[in-house]
């Protein structure tokens, strides 16, 4: 009897045993479930606190914008580095911070601020030498973007087309395109991971765990606490501006503008106006440079032609007879020929007419006008530089810009302020009329594409989410042209 009632204890010890176990592991999977489920809350509390950041960050942007035009500037600076606005902003559980990478010449540090594609080079719309300008690229790489993206099916030398895709395995062909993402650019011949993103696996220019702790996971790094990037933080994909002043005005192109026009420009005088719209008779005007080189013409001999815009306002290239000056050879009503550089040829021996006395645009007065002042009736500029923001790097792809003068329009821009528009660039120090007649169609003082990385984070779990986003100004909105998260 006492044996059985043992047996029985015994088994009851161990039903209490198996159901505590039980119980216990109950209690650990709900354990975990709530944990987890928790977990991915955050996460996606996280992601939305990013969200946060990229809203607040386009709405700073689009006020900076308004205000900039109200007073007719270019550029303001105060969002580029803008702790106040961007830095572990409370929000909820947790917090969001817009971030950048700080350029070479603000140490590669942590800045709490957006950034703007016009301070990087367009890879789609730069030119081979420019490309050959970056650091370490070899001429062929060079050569096989350029291949890459543009349509005409012949290899540039020491570049690639399609037959040199096609033999690869697997094959692909070129996309004879716009390159869209820097992962594409992978694909391009000799554009290795190594070059392009250097350290930076995900090119968001923060140096993540991953991205410091020498050959444990990839990318293979050296560990030195520094983030070594390569060329994808100097490309831009997305950059352009519209060809307006300072204060939103269409600016008027010099090649076609009537002396009424031109005039009407805040310093420009009735003689220079005349002198400009008699100068491109004979010297077409390509690039705003050219107006320093603007001189008084002599007097047409009496009874010669009178070159005007069409003969008539807006149409430039014909010309219109003086008073009593006798008909032209030819058909009747054909128009006299002209010269390439619209003056009149073949009247009778007629002789272009010499420039007289100085030049009737001074430096001062260029820099006044030349931000109302264009050389075509494009409506945005593509992949122009702005030499307010653009690092050294960026500058030196510029044609006959040296490392010496790309260091010196920085120091300048920190110095005296940021450039009131793209001709003030005349005044740094070793900048000679050459040179800024090469760079003139290239610059531009002015951004409107703009890079925002956005991190949330909720403080109780850590959980963490990043976005970055690229935007466009518009008059009356901001438009969304890029989208990355998981960064």
């Amino acid at each position: 009897m006492m044996r059985r009632q043992g047996s029985v204890l015994v088994a009851l010890l161990w039903c209490m045993v198996f159901l505590s176990l039980l119980v216990f592991g109950s209690l650990y999977t709900s354990r975990a479930a709530l944990s987890a489920s928790k977990n991915s809350q955050d996460r996606i509390q996280a992601h939305f606190l990013a969200l946060a950041g990229v809203e607040k960050a386009k709405a700073l942007i689009f006020h900076d914008a308004r205000a900039r035009k109200a007073a007719a500037r270019h550029h303001s600076g105060d969002l580029y580095n803008a702790p106040n606005e961007f830095r572990e902003v409370p929000l909820g559980r947790g917090t969001f911070s817009v971030i950048r990478r700080g350029s070479d010449e603000e140490g590669s540090a942590l800045v709490y601020g957006i950034s703007d594609e016009e301070s990087r080079l367009n890879i789609n719309s730069c030119e081979l030498q420019d490309l050959t300008r970056v650091p370490q690229m070899p001429a062929e790489t060079a050569a096989s973007i350029v291949d890459w993206r543009d349509n005409d099916g012949q290899a540039q030398p020491g570049g690639a087309e399609q037959e040199y895709y096609a033999s690869l395995k697997p094959p692909y062909l070129p996309r004879n395109d716009r390159i869209q993402t820097a992962r594409e650019m992978l694909l391009i011949r000799g554009v290795s991971e190594a070059a392009l993103l250097g350290e930076d696996a995900n090119a968001n220019g923060l140096l993540d765990d991953e991205e410091d702790d020498g050959a444990e996971s990839h990318p293979n790094d050296n560990g030195d606490g520094k983030l070594n990037v390569g060329w994808a933080s100097i490309f831009a994909y997305e950059s352009e501006v519209p060809n307006t002043a300072a204060d939103g005005s269409a600016r008027i192109n010099v090649q076609t503008a009537s002396e009424n026009d031109l005039s009407g420009v805040a310093g420009m005088t009735p003689q220079i106006a005349k002198a400009i719209v008699e100068w491109r008779e004979q010297n077409k005007i390509e690039n705003l440079a050219q107006l320093l080189e603007v001189k008084a013409l002599a007097p047409r001999p009496p009874g010669s032609g009178v070159l005007t815009p069409g003969g008539r306002p807006g149409a430039p290239g014909q010309l219109q007879r003086a008073p009593n000056a006798p008909p032209a050879e030819g058909p009747p009503g054909s128009p006299t020929p002209a010269t390439p550089g619209g003056s009149p040829a073949g009247q009778q021996g007629q002789a272009p007419r010499q420039p007289t006395g100085p030049e009737l645009i001074n430096e001062d007065l260029f820099l006044d006008i030349a931000d109302y002042l264009a050389v075509d009736d494009e409506t945005r500029t593509v992949g122009p530089i702005n030499i307010n923001t653009a690092s050294a790097l960026v500058l030196r792809t510029l044609p006959g810009v040296s490392d010496e003068l790309a260091q010196a329009i920085i120091m300048h821009r920190n110095s005296a302020g940021y450039f009131a528009n793209a001709a003030h660039v005349l005044r740094v120090s070793g900048m000679t009329r050459d040179i800024y007649k090469q760079i003139a169609p290239r610059i531009t003082a002015r951004s409107e594409t703009f890079r925002i990385l956005s991190e949330g984070q909720v403080q109780s779990s850590g959980a963490r989410s990043r976005i970055e986003v690229v935007i466009r100004l518009g008059s009356s909105y901001v438009d969304t042209l890029h989208y990355r998260e998981n960064l």
